[in-house]
């Protein structure tokens, strides 16, 4: 049995629900399964969690489904505090997947490229908060981050004052 420690809050990054597209994007990171069972046993536990959902990758434009899925995985496993990230490009990023996906189609590069234009950003805001909504969940921040406008907003204070 966990032992509950006063104020902890434990946080775990999600990207997709399938493994395979989580040791893509994230080769040394435990497994997504993983870290759904361990938010499941920390909740059972009694320790407070939160999920990091992000970056968020160009297809949950096209297939919401996808998305859909983290949402209810979390549900399923009993964490209802969230962070959601857009994908961030930056040149370093950028370069990292241009080599790794050279041999793609070119179709999914594209639709990389496009998740930095703000009215992609904005469909799928939409289609965030209406998950949100479904799933009774508390977006912390009260927003969808973006690195370069979250980072332009001196307002911004420490992300975990939601959770104290």
């Amino acid at each position: 049995m966990l032992k509950r420690i006063k104020n902890l809050v434990v946080g775990c990054t999600i990207t997709s629900t399938d493994d395979a597209i989580s040791r893509y994007f994230e080769k040394y990171a435990p497994n997504v399964s993983d870290r759904f069972e361990a938010l499941k046993q920390l909740n059972k536990n009694g320790i407070k969690t939160y999920a990091f959902v992000g970056p968020l990758l160009p297809h949950y434009v096209a297939n919401s489904n996808e998305l859909e899925r983290i949402f209810e995985k979390l549900r399923e496993v009993g964490t209802r505090d969230m962070f959601v990230e857009h994908l961030n490009l930056s040149p370093y990023i950028r370069n990292r997947l241009f080599t790794e996906m050279k041999d793609f189609d070119t179709e999914m590069l594209t639709k990389f490229y496009s998740s930095q234009l703000k009215s992609y950003r904005d469909e799928l805001n939409e289609k965030l908060r209406e998950l949100v909504k479904k799933y009774d969940m508390n977006l912390l921040t009260d927003r969808i981050i973006y690195h370069k406008e979250y980072q332009q907003n001196p307002a911004n204070e420490h992300p975990f004052k939601e959770l104290k």
